[in-house]
């Protein structure tokens, strides 16, 4: 939805703001906890957890609007759209106004997951899977296993909720800078670094255990690198993807990053019982992230049709009359 309304000069970074509330959130949530727990018990945390969404959902039933890409696709009545389009151009007159759509309409494949391989999109879609995958399990393989591990080195678990903050932190800053550089210079000069050294800063954390200064340190480049590689490869699969089949790419994209969510810890759970040093173990962590790091630059020769939001880059929708702009 950020990327269908967002300008298109900012499409990319929008995206990206966007995803960045999910390491603040990650973050603030440690700060919360750190209050309520000892006050009110672990249980004020899920009652946490589950009222914000409920709230949400409301909010968004009322306020959030549909696609308007997608609402002009489907044929939806046309005052429909303008009601959505006076909101965006209050001081328009879309009165006489013909709405037309700058994209192709795909027709919907039997399964919408086959409309992610059709049209020549397979090599596309099964690459962009492999930094989904790497990405989402070391984001929260190392969420789930740093608190941990930091104790295991006799780290002060105050000091741990700190460190672990500080890599929230660095995702939300790396979240907002790298959409904008990902717009500007494209994913195989931003995005493949970033997992790639990120991965290196993970190796890297799992040998300064013994100094918190170089911990914080680089728990901060590694939130910056790995956190914001998130985000940016959310406005990749935005960018790859046409409107009619956008949310289905993305949906299962993130899917595909769930699953190395569960293999993820489970997997360094099965090296910490075979008592891999803690060295090791981060290492172990940072090898996916350098995995997908190097798979992204499969998608070079795509670059020339990607759409981050570029001025050259084709038209959305149109209002061929009234608001040729919009």
């Amino acid at each position: 939805m950020g990327a269908e309304y967002a300008p298109r000069r900012l499409r990319s970074i929008t995206v990206a703001a966007l995803y960045s509330a999910f390491p603040l959130g990650a973050a603030i949530g440690g700060f919360v906890g750190a209050y309520t727990i000892p006050h009110f018990g672990w249980r004020s945390m899920f009652v946490i957890g589950g009222v914000g969404p409920l709230l949400i959902a409301a909010l968004i039933a009322v306020w959030l609007p549909e696609s308007l890409r997608f609402l002009v696709a489907k044929g939806v009545r046309k005052d429909t759209i303008k009601r959505i389009l006076l909101k965006i151009a209050p001081r328009t007159d879309f009165t006489d106004a013909e709405i037309v759509g700058g994209e192709l309409v795909i027709p919907q494949a039997k399964s919408r997951l086959a409309s992610v391989f059709q049209d020549g999109r397979a090599p596309t879609t099964l690459i962009l899977w492999v930094p989904f995958f790497t990405g989402f399990m070391v984001i929260l393989t190392v969420t789930t296993w740093t608190p941990s591990l930091l104790k295991a080195a006799s780290v002060p678990i105050s000091m741990g909720v700190l460190i672990l903050a500080a890599n929230n932190l660095g995702g939300v800053v790396g979240a907002v800078v790298g959409g904008h550089l990902l717009k500007k210079y494209g994913p195989h000069l931003v995005l493949a670094p970033a997992m790639i050294v990120g991965g290196i800063s993970l190796a890297v954390f799992g040998q300064v255990t013994h100094s918190i200064p170089a911990l914080m340190i680089t728990s901060i480049v590694n939130g910056l690198l790995v956190g914001g590689s998130i985000s940016m490869l959310l406005s990749l699969a935005a960018a790859v993807y046409p409107t009619m089949i956008r949310s289905t790419g993305i949906g299962w994209a993130m899917g595909v990053g769930r699953f190395g969510q569960i293999l993820g810890p489970i997997a360094l759970g099965l090296l910490v019982a075979r008592h891999i040093p803690i060295s090791g173990l981060f290492i172990a962590m940072g090898i996916p992230c350098v995995i997908g790091g190097l798979a992204i630059l499969g998608l070079i020769p795509l670059l020339g049709r990607l759409d981050f939001g570029a001025a050259s880059a084709p038209t959305i929708d149109q209002i061929a009359t009234a608001a040729p702009e919009i």
